[in-house]
């Protein structure tokens, strides 16, 4: 029976060619690496609260940046579709991980912030990268290698965290330190990068330009039924964006965390889970169609912003720890459609094009969603942040299982009123 499992969530690895396992297990090192560094800024607030005396608006602000900064995403889209990506990736270790090497300048909560920026800004076009190297390289099976490469990601920033959180703790001050070690993770995961991007025969495809991004563009929007699936991502990323400044906020501010608990709310309890499950969400993505997987997420997702206003009123750590347990849950199936749900539709298109709409979207929501949701706590409070969200799960739920009851009775998801923007499908 093990043996059965095995070969279901792992098997696939048998199907590969020479080329492909060597670009998977290249991608498995790299995400490892990476899975170092990422652990390291899952303490970001934590690390700009207790060591830097970062203001609460500050600490909003690193939620912005994270997310808004993801709309760099559709410049990769629109000037580097169908060409080499190599002095983008030498860019990006340069001022994204390098750079970190002068973290011992570091004297002040916005000066870190200046540091955030880069890193996230270069790590925002890092994102529809990553997502061409699974079309090019891989092939097939893109969830379950997915899958796998996601989990070496997610055990290795567990660790990371939770080693930081644990010396932080003894020793605020020593923040520079762990932060230089991000060049060094960052210089073994971008070279991996660069070779990869080398492996890709761009002579073979149409020459990337201007025209050639657009002609890609508008056909994208003539896929109705893609338009549909970033509706209800839209939908669920305001829920999501609203939380990013309330969960840190309500941690540090009201229940006191320290440096290690937060490494275990922001790496143990919200990632765990998603590591163990990622190979069954992976081979769920590769078998059944997008909306049922997004419904059970959706599902599974609602006990994240209701336990963690049961946390707020109660006072309980407990609580805030189930919350995240539930948000691990219900976001293993949304971190595999949000990497690779767009090239379900891309189909043997540039997948650069919708995936950087898809991260660009991602952006504009990270714009709006953590000034919301400070602005709520600061005026009205927590509960008001974790109701409005939950609403807008609720909303992405009844959309998505709407589109699940149309697939199954033979029609198209599409988004109604598309053909009134003067689209269409002809090009």
């Amino acid at each position: 029976m093990l043996s059965r499992a095995y070969d279901k969530l792992f098997g696939f690895y048998r199907e590969f060619q020479p080329a492909q396992r060597r670009a998977y297990w290249l991608l498995v090192v790299a995400s490892a690496f990476d899975g170092v560094t990422q652990g390291v800024f899952l303490l970001q607030e934590t690390i700009a609260k207790r060591s830097l005396s970062a203001t609460d608006f500050q600490i909003s602000l690193i939620g912005l940046i994270a997310n808004s900064t993801m709309l760099l995403a559709a410049l990769v889209a629109v000037l580097f579709s169908n060409r080499s990506k190599k002095w983008l990736l030498v860019l990006g270790l340069a001022f994204g991980r390098l750079i970190f090497l002068g973290s011992f300048l570091i004297d002040s909560s916005g000066l870190f912030l200046a540091f955030l920026f880069l890193y996230h800004a270069l790590f925002a076009v890092q994102t529809p990268i990553l997502n061409s190297f699974f079309q090019s390289h891989i092939g097939s099976r893109r969830g379950q290698a997915f899958a796998v490469t996601r989990m070496a990601l997610m055990a290795l920033s567990i660790i990371s965290a939770l080693t930081v959180g644990a010396l932080l703790d003894a020793d605020p001050k020593l923040f520079p330190w762990l932060l230089s070690a991000v060049a060094l993770s960052g210089t073994v995961t971008y070279a991996i990068f660069i070779n990869l991007d080398a492996g890709i025969d761009y002579r073979s495809r149409a020459a990337g330009s201007l025209r050639n991004a657009l002609a890609g563009f508008r056909t994208m929007l003539a896929n109705r039924e893609f338009l549909m699936f970033e509706t209800v991502f839209m939908t669920y990323g305001m829920a999501f964006m609203l939380m990013v400044p309330a969960v840190p906020l309500m941690l540090l501010n009201v229940l006191g965390f320290s440096f290690f608990q937060m490494a275990q709310a922001t790496g143990l309890y919200a990632q765990a889970l998603i590591m163990v499950l990622l190979p069954l969400a992976g081979l769920v993505y590769d078998r059944i169609d997008i909306w049922r997987l997004w419904t059970a997420s959706l599902a599974l997702l609602l006990g994240y912003p209701l336990l963690m206003m049961a946390a707020y009123f109660g006072r309980s750590p407990a609580l805030a720890y189930s919350s995240l347990v539930f948000y691990s849950l219900g976001v293993t199936g949304v971190l595999v459609l949000w990497n690779l749900g767009s090239l379900r539709f891309a189909g043997q298109g540039d997948s650069l094009i919708y995936q950087g709409f898809h991260v660009t979207l991602t952006g504009i929501r990270g714009l709006a969603g953590p000034l919301l949701g400070y602005l709520l706590i600061s005026r009205v409070g927590f509960p008001a942040v974790f109701l409005a969200s939950a609403g807008l799960l609720l909303l992405a739920g009844a959309m998505s299982v709407l589109c699940q009851r149309r697939q199954r009775a033979g029609s198209s998801c599409a988004l109604p009123g598309l053909p009134y923007l003067g689209i269409s499908r002809r090009r």
